[in-house]
């Protein structure tokens, strides 16, 4: 999710970008996103919560073009899943519930980085269920890891 707002008077922009992708492999090498496979995840069972005041809320967004928070796009020959997190005013850190299926979920942690008066919003690292998997600083500007299962 990347989002520049600009009022008449061009003085406020905002830059959002708030978007994390993933790629979920099975340890046989078998892409679990791609829909044409029959071991991959169904897209409608995909769950995400969002950790707000100490509870995982499901998010869910009816006039949004993706309302439950992810998509699941190709990109060079592989599909990702494209988790939309939510940098709350004020907050420093989020959590975000994965829920793939009614038995295997994960949690993805994040920092965000606010600058310019809060006028730049972005994610500074990610952790997978605790492993840091992306960090800003070291990493490539693509925010994206693949995970196996």
């Amino acid at each position: 999710m990347c989002f520049v707002a600009c009022r008449d008077d061009q003085q406020d922009a905002v830059f959002l970008s708030a978007d994390i992708d993933i790629s979920v492999k099975s340890v046989e090498g078998i892409d679990l996103l791609n829909p044409l496979n029959p071991e991959s995840f169904d897209e409608d069972q995909i769950i995400i919560y969002h950790l707000i005041n100490g509870v995982f809320e499901e998010f869910y967004e009816s006039n949004l073009d993706h309302p439950k928070g992810f998509s699941i796009f190709e990109h060079n020959s592989q599909y990702r899943i494209r988790i939309s997190s939510i940098p709350l005013g004020g907050i420093e850190e989020g959590t975000t519930l994965v829920e793939w299926n009614e038995t295997d979920s994960d949690t993805l942690k994040y920092t965000i980085d606010r600058r310019n008066n809060g006028s730049y919003v972005s994610i500074s690292k990610v952790w997978f269920n605790d492993k840091e998997v992306w960090d800003q600083q070291t990493d490539n500007d693509e925010r994206h890891f693949e995970i196996v299962k």
